[in-house]
């Protein structure tokens, strides 16, 4: 592949930049990185750290680390200086994307807190319901052998009256 091609692979034509809003985590949580870095308010790069890792990983693997080293480092000056920009500005890009991402991470494990503590609420306030429940049942139960109880005592004393004065009485 020819410089001009692998150029025209990864980069994109030099953005207008925009200005920067606060870093901060996405308002709802997204697997869209774009969405992510925008909400960060990141602009687009004219290199950014994601294509200069795609240009990195499409070094050969049979060099030793010492020449990819010095290989990606001539290669991505070669072409942030083509673009009007700064490998220092690819890792700057890298940098303020880290940490978008590791505040959309912060964001996620506090809304997974607290969706896991309203779940544990609604969780026991489900199990105190059944306790009620199954505590009334048992009270209910519990009338019904009552009453039980006392008509069966009660069928004993009308049966024995029966035999006493009925017509088969003794």
């Amino acid at each position: 592949m020819n410089w001009g091609a692998l150029l025209a692979k990864f980069v994109k034509l030099k953005a207008k930049a925009t200005p920067r809003r606060p870093a901060g985590p996405p308002a709802a949580p997204t697997a869209d990185l774009a969405a992510i870095y925008r909400q960060a308010g990141i602009a687009p790069a004219a290199l950014s750290g994601e294509q200069a890792l795609s240009i990195l990983s499409s070094l050969p693997a049979e060099l030793s680390e010492e020449a990819k080293r010095r290989l990606a480092r001539q290669t991505l000056a070669a072409i942030t200086q083509n673009l009007g920009t700064s490998t220092v500005a690819v890792a700057q890009d890298a940098a303020r994307k880290t940490d978008a991402l590791k505040a959309a991470v912060d964001e996620l494990e506090k809304r997974g807190a607290a969706d896991a503590a309203a779940k544990d609420a609604q969780i026991r306030a489900l199990e105190q319901q059944r306790e009620a429940i199954a505590s009334a049942a048992e009270k209910a139960r519990k009338q019904e052998r009552q009453l039980q109880d006392k008509f069966r005592i009660e069928i004993e004393r009308l049966e024995t009256l029966s035999r006493l004065l009925g017509p088969n009485a003794g």
